[in-house]
């Protein structure tokens, strides 16, 4: 027959190994982690059955829950100088299951075992919250078979990441649902302490963290010769008297700004080696930079070398345009090699957009004020937020309704409107607010945490956190001084 062969499937391994016509060229990402292509049936090596079906994989992960009713399992292999590796679940006795086993010449190879692994968890993952959803309509027991079924597909990616931290010990200060918390346990970190004021976080904060160690509630109150040794001190301190949105009242609020002041005080008495610090934007003008100047010279005069920057979230794997000031304290005698500044991390992953995070088949009442369409100035944007509509004409925050295909606006645990915390976004033709769920993708909180059950108050812890990765990344690049 003339022309070019046929192929029956995309075949998904290098061809520097097994030779066959290319399908497409060969993208630089492609490149360094998965390659592509086509391989006719007969020429399939020789580790694949006829069928392009590997029938003996190398290893795998399995998980069984209390009950039996509930099982996972990852499978994954090595095929010539790649790694491949594909999943399967079922939950309560097969009500809800997905699969996309066997191992098969259409898997994607990657280069590094790790990465496979971590691409069929997160595929897992992503299956379990489209065929169950959060469960919260389960019993109680059915809702913790599922909870524990996505703690361990999240166990088998956190088990493949560098854990720079592993060993060290932190004090989780105004620490809200635990943004700062889950980041550090990401990089090996392990809790020793906490203080979180408001009851209903404090409650999200134990059902997702456990009760391993103290949590107090007012800052005011602890006693820093009490706590345990440790290495990291984290505080999200309070925001209010320093965004714009606020009265400015900077360090003079007695209830909010001051309460930094607390957290020099128990840095002076236990000098961690670190101190990792997150507030507004805002917060590096106020009052003209004094307030900025003033907080580096307290950290400065108890021993601690400061840098500052403002990073986006959406530069760090979330769709989410939410800039914020970190600030990282060195103990002197643990600073960088001649006392060098700490170098932030570059975000480097702007891909994702709201239609990634949206949850199938949400089940949460549409704006039903009348929309009046918008047209952007210059199409859509991934990179930003890009209005599409107005609720009753009105052009302010809490009324525009944006796209899905760009960027989320910054979750705020206080704005009001239509679109009060979250925003509204055109989903179906339709403009409505965000789930808890959806909150908690945009601010990095993986699947398996369990958001407060009463939405209003889920969606206004979100909008008050810190966005995970970003205090990941940071963690991880502070941990040389450690």
């Amino acid at each position: 027959m003339d022309g070019p062969p046929m192929y029956n499937r995309q075949f998904a391994y290098g061809c520097r190994n097994w030779q066959g016509p290319s399908l497409r060229p060969a993208s630089s990402k492609s490149q360094s982690d998965i390659s592509r292509c086509a391989m006719a049936t007969s020429a399939f090596p020789a580790c694949f059955n006829a069928h392009g079906v590997l029938t003996t994989p190398d290893g795998s992960f399995s998980f069984v829950s209390s009950s039996g009713k509930s099982k996972a399992e990852i499978q994954f292999a090595k095929v010539g100088d790649d790694w491949i590796a594909e999943y399967r679940f079922r939950f309560l006795c097969g009500l809800y299951h997905g699969s996309t086993l066997p191992l098969s010449v259409s898997s994607e190879a990657f280069s590094v075992q790790g990465k496979a692994i971590v691409h069929a968890a997160r595929r897992l993952m992503t299956d379990i919250q489209a065929k169950c959803g959060d469960g919260l309509a389960l019993p109680k027991v059915q809702q913790a078979e599922l909870a524990a079924l996505r703690a361990w597909v999240e166990s088998q990616i956190a088990a493949t990441q560098p854990q720079p931290l592993a060993g060290k010990t932190f004090v989780d200060l105004f620490a809200g649902i635990g943004g700062f918390h889950l980041a550090l346990k990401q990089q090996g970190a392990r809790c020793v302490a906490a203080v979180e004021r408001d009851a209903p976080a404090r409650d999200t904060y134990r059902a997702n963290h456990g009760a391993g160690f103290p949590l107090f509630a007012d800052i005011r109150d602890v006693d820093a010769a009490m706590l345990p040794a440790f290495d990291v001190l984290c505080a999200g301190f309070p925001c209010q008297s320093f965004s714009t949105a606020g009265k400015q009242e900077g360090f003079a609020a007695p209830d909010k700004g001051a309460l930094f002041f607390e957290v020099i005080r128990i840095a002076a008495a236990r000098r961690p080696s670190l101190i990792l610090l997150e507030n507004v934007e805002a917060f590096a003008t106020h009052d003209g930079g004094k307030t900025a100047d003033q907080a580096m010279d307290a950290l400065a005069a108890i021993g601690y070398a400061v840098s500052m920057q403002v990073l986006n979230s959406a530069l760090f794997g979330v769709p989410q345009q939410r800039e914020r000031l970190f600030m990282v304290a060195q103990r002197l005698d643990c600073c960088q090699p001649h006392g060098a500044p700490f170098v932030f991390p570059a975000g480097h992953d702007a891909s994702r957009t709201m239609a990634d995070i949206l949850e199938a088949g949400a089940s949460i009442e549409a704006c039903t004020a009348k929309m009046v369409p918008e047209q952007p100035a210059h199409g859509i944007d991934p990179a930003r937020g890009n209005v599409v509509g107005l609720i009753d004409g009105k052009n302010m925050q809490g009324y525009r309704v944006y796209s899905t295909q760009g960027k989320g606006i910054t979750l705020c645990a206080s704005s009001g409107g239509p679109g009060r915390q979250t925003g509204l976004y055109l989903v179906g033709g339709k403009p409505r607010r965000l789930t808890p769920r959806e909150c908690a993708r945009m601010q990095g909180f993986p699947d398996s945490f369990k958001p407060h059950p009463t939405a209003s108050q889920a969606c206004k812890q979100f909008g008050n956190s810190v966005a995970v990765p970003v205090v990941a990344a940071i963690a991880a690049a502070a941990a040389a001084v450690l």
